[in-house]
Order: C-alpha cells, then structure tokens, then sequence
C-alpha cells in the first residue's frame, strides 16, 4: 500500500496484539506517523492485556503530552491494569484525572474503579462509588458484590444481592459464583442452595 493512514497502522497493531505478539505490535505503532486517540489505546490495551502495566503508564504519558485526550475505555484498561498488580497509587490518579477532567462515572468507568478499589483492599472507597453510580447493569452490581466477597466482606455482598434482586437487573455466572463463594465463607448451607436452585428455576440459566 502506498498511502498508509492510521487506521491501516491501527489494524495491524491490533492483529498483532490480538497474536500476542507485542513486539511486533510496537515496530507497527512506532511506524505510524500519526497516533490519535485510536492507535495509542490499542497499544495501551495491548499491553494491559498481557500485564506490560509499566509500557502501558508509559505511553498514556506519552499520549498527554501529545495533547491526545484519552476516552473513557483507556482509562478503563488502565484501571484494569492496576487492579491486576494492586497498584493503588496510580488508580487514585487516574480517577483523579477523571474528576479533574470532567470524565463521567458511568457503569463502565464505575465498574472498572469499583474493581480496581476492591483487589487493592480499599472497601470503602469501591462502596462510595457503588452508592455514587445510579444507573447500574449486571456487570456493576457483580463488581462490587465480588469485590466485598474477596475482602471478606460476606454479609454485605449477601445484603446487596438481594437488593439486585429487587432491581431489573439479572445476575449472570460470575453474580452467582460471587454469591456461591460468599455462602461458602459464612456456611450457609441452605441459603447456598436456595440460591444455586435459583438459577435454574428462577433465571432459567443452566449452572
């Protein structure tokens, strides 16, 4: 191809993310003589993806100080980076830079923060966002009753389930494994299994 734009060099960093092949992927992205605010994420997410949290910091830096404003779903995956090594420092300035830049928490960005909180061991804070959000879908009420269940945190996880329940909002498999875990650390025997029958005879799903 003679005429290459960044959507062409967008593709092939994608096809060799998506391969696993980071290396390549960066001769790709170094190629391009554009990067917006579509290229650099896909390396970004590319090397969250595969828990290079250091190159991914790295070029988000880079993106701000080429004046590219990030979207929402980078600052999701780097959330998602910091859950995964626990680095708290830097999920507290990115959801700074959320505020400070006018970013709305919706379920997306919630969810992501609540789960980036919780796998650092800050309860309160994944709570306060929880309470904060007021649209919420499955996959927001799954993160924070997942989050309390792995601090330890049984009763409430249990509390907030059946307030989903209340709600038009279905659980799905990870919902029920949450919940499921949560009996299990209190020993709740037969409200384990109320709750197991209920996917099936409530939900319709197959355990």
């Amino acid at each position: 191809m003679p005429s290459k734009n960044v959507n062409c060099w967008t593709s092939m960093v994608c096809g060799y993310v998506n391969c696993g092949r980071l290396t390549e992927a960066r001769q790709f992205f170094e190629r391009s003589t554009v990067r917006d605010v579509v290229l650099l994420p896909a390396m970004i997410n590319g090397y969250v993806l595969f828990n290079r949290f250091d190159k991914a910091v790295e070029l988000f830096q880079e993106m701000l100080i080429q004046r590219v404003k990030p979207d929402k779903f980078v600052l999701v995956s780097l959330l998602t980076g910091c859950a995964k090594l626990g680095a708290l420092e830097q999920g507290k300035w990115i959801h700074g830079y959320l505020r400070e830049n006018g970013i709305v928490v919706d379920t997306v960005v919630g969810t992501a923060l609540i789960e980036m909180y919780a796998k650092c061991g800050c309860v309160e804070k994944a709570l306060e966002i929880f309470l904060w959000v007021r649209e919420r879908d499955t996959a927001f009420w799954t993160s924070v009753i997942s989050g309390l269940v792995i601090n330890g945190e049984t009763s409430k996880a249990l509390e907030l389930f059946s307030e989903m329940k209340q709600t038009d909002e279905k659980p799905d498999n990870i919902t029920f494994v949450a919940v499921l875990s949560a009996c299990n650390h209190w020993g709740l025997v037969e409200e384990g299994r109320k709750v197991f029958e209920s996917m099936s005879k409530v939900y319709q799903m197959e355990p």
